[in-house]
């Protein structure tokens, strides 16, 4: 897995995926990730009641504190979600990132090189994997009375990874030799062959 600063000879570009300016497809990820997560809440409730987030005999502050660690672990998570993007960039040579937000979403990105497939693959399913290896397991180690808080920040985790997702289906099945230039929301394949 390797990142290169330079396009080689020959390479054209075969597909460019913009997140953000094809309002179609940030429709369609929005909209299955607001489907994704139905199931996933109808799943939680069948594990522990909802009740249990908003039960107040812990006491008020716990009460309190459980919808303080929600609001910051959604936060926290995002900027862990694009850090380990960003990380993956690095291992894999990248010589400049850049992280930020826009319009709906949060980014990391590399406008400088450019990442063979398998190490784009793995920039890309990087965070789904980690974050649900942590996540899932902490769910079923926390009192009760915090299941909803991880449950919920797991949620937003898998609705957050549709793009990724999205983006590694459709780069998946391209040639081997192709090379991906991810600048954070928008995404260009180039090719020395055809596509």
């Amino acid at each position: 897995m390797r990142a290169v600063s330079s396009l080689p000879e020959g390479y054209r570009e075969i597909l460019c995926l913009d997140l953000q300016k094809d309002k179609k497809l940030l429709w369609l990820l929005n909209g299955l990730s607001l489907l994704g997560a139905l199931p996933l809440f109808f799943l939680g409730l069948a594990l522990v009641p909802f009740d249990t987030m908003l039960d107040f005999s812990p006491g008020m502050a716990a009460y309190w504190l459980r919808f303080g660690v929600l609001i910051v672990g959604t936060l926290a998570y995002i900027v862990l979600h694009e850090l380990t993007h960003g990380a993956v960039m690095k291992y894999c040579g990248a010589t400049r990132l850049r992280f930020g937000f826009t319009g709906p979403y949060a980014y990391a990105g590399s406008q400088e090189d450019y990442f063979d497939k398998s190490a784009y693959l793995a920039t890309a399913l990087a965070p789904l994997l980690l974050w649900s290896l942590v996540l899932l397991p902490l769910c079923a180690l926390v009192p009760r009375h915090w299941f909803w808080v991880v449950w919920l920040i797991l949620i937003s985790h898998l609705c957050g990874c549709v793009g990724d997702i999205y983006v590694s289906l459709r780069i998946a099945p391209l040639p081997r030799d192709i090379l991906v230039q991810d600048v954070g929301v928008s995404m260009r394949i180039y090719s020395a062959g055809q596509a």
